[in-house]
């Protein structure tokens, strides 16, 4: 670890890196104790940041919000994010902003769950809890006002079960009900199979369930994959077909994937 100092030219609150007689910066070992400083010159091209900070420990889930990247971990009720990106256009920012986690830049999930997905939807962090999904606009934080919208009583499964489509954002619940998105709420995508198919994905593996979309116009492919395990822990492949649609469901309808081996003997007369 080494260590960048700078100071401030006016009394104020950005500093600029001290640099030597040669001009270039003054730096200390991170496991030094003492360090003594004799010329107080500053390159006023290399502003520091003044929030520095590391990200906490533990954090296993991400999205990048317009500028910010948010961060939790399993067990934190706590939403962790960084300084803002765009921090480094506006004058000679020496660093990466996205990489400094001030102690104190942290959101509390509305009903203070614990949050098993985050992501990024239209310029907003998209947060969800087994039982809530709540929206955190970036806009509404910059104003100075409330920035979370919701909750809504949906949860998310955990943080591979939930994918973007042409069609909305589309999640699972631990409730193992495929949910999307009307514009202002959630929405049920998945009445039609859930009791037949949904319901094969065993309690103890629904967490790590994983969405997928995939679009090919030439195979006649718009489909919604959702990856999970049975009760046994053998591969389940359910399938959301946005191509197919009747009066029941005009969205799309569902169906499995089964994969077979075949053995096959060879021998000679």
């Amino acid at each position: 670890v080494v260590l960048g100092i700078g100071r401030t030219n006016d009394g104020g609150q950005i500093p600029y890196w001290l640099v030597a007689s040669d001009g270039s910066r003054v730096v200390v070992s991170g496991g030094a104790s003492v360090c003594t400083i004799s010329d107080p010159t500053i390159d006023a091209t290399q502003e520091l940041p003044y929030r520095n900070g590391l990200p906490p420990a533990g954090l296993n889930k991400f999205a990048k919000v317009v500028s910010k990247i948010f961060g939790a971990a399993d067990g934190d009720p706590f939403l962790h994010y960084s300084e803002d990106d765009t921090d480094a256009t506006n004058g000679n920012f020496v660093g990466i902003p996205a990489e400094s986690w001030p102690p104190d830049n942290i959101e509390t999930f509305p009903t203070a769950e614990v949050p098993t997905a985050i992501h990024s939807y239209q310029f907003e962090l998209w947060a969800f809890s087994k039982n809530y999904l709540a929206i955190w606009s970036l806009f509404m934080y910059q104003q100075g006002q409330n920035p979370w919208r919701g909750p809504w009583n949906i949860g998310c499964a955990g943080q591979r079960a939930f994918v973007e489509t042409p069609y909305g954002p589309h999640w699972l619940t631990l409730d193992k009900q495929l949910f999307g998105w009307t514009g202002s709420s959630p929405i049920p995508c998945s009445e039609e199979y859930e009791a037949a198919l949904l319901a094969k994905i065993g309690d103890a593996y629904i967490q790590n369930t994983e969405l997928a979309y995939h679009r090919n116009a030439e195979l006649g492919i718009d489909r919604l994959y959702i990856k999970a395990q049975d009760v046994n822990g053998n591969p389940l492949f359910i399938v959301h077909d946005f191509r197919l649609r009747d009066q029941r469901n005009q969205i799309a309808q569902g169906y499995e994937f089964i994969y077979r081996s075949e053995e096959r003997r060879v021998g000679k007369e």
